[in-house]
């Protein structure tokens, strides 16, 4: 038996772009949740390729174990056609927390912004619809 889902997350779909907003503290149950529905969402979407914009703004964290799993979720994502994630944040220190579990090594890029526009315009520069 788990715990409660602590923590929240809204998706929306521009062109080629998935656009993912955080909110709160997350716990493994999040994570876990996050990704059934990430799942569906782009399953749902039928996109031979993506990008994403991660809107981490409102994120406050996570547990150890909800951030070690969104590796998990990275690896499912670029056998789905995901093909670069562009994070929007606030802080260096959201930066660091979501990449040290990685240490630094990714199998898509990721960028961060500090506003939307700016990710947009990275990933149209990918080649990638952003309408």
């Amino acid at each position: 038996m788990g715990f409660d889902v602590h923590g929240k997350y809204c998706f929306s779909i521009q062109g080629q772009i998935i656009k993912v907003k955080a909110f709160q503290t997350w716990n493994l149950e999040c994570s876990q949740k996050f990704f059934e529905d990430y799942q569906l969402f782009v399953l749902a979407h039928k996109l031979q390729k993506f990008g994403a914009i991660a809107d981490l703004r409102q994120f406050e964290g996570g547990t150890p174990e909800a951030i070690t799993d969104f590796g998990r979720i990275s690896q499912w994502a670029y056998d789905n056609g995901q093909i670069a994630r562009a994070q929007v944040i606030d802080s260096q220190l959201k930066g660091y927390t979501l990449e040290k579990p990685n240490d630094g090594k990714t199998i898509f890029p990721i960028q961060n912004f500090d506003n939307v526009s700016q990710a947009m315009t990275w990933l149209a520069s990918l080649g990638l619809a952003v309408n």
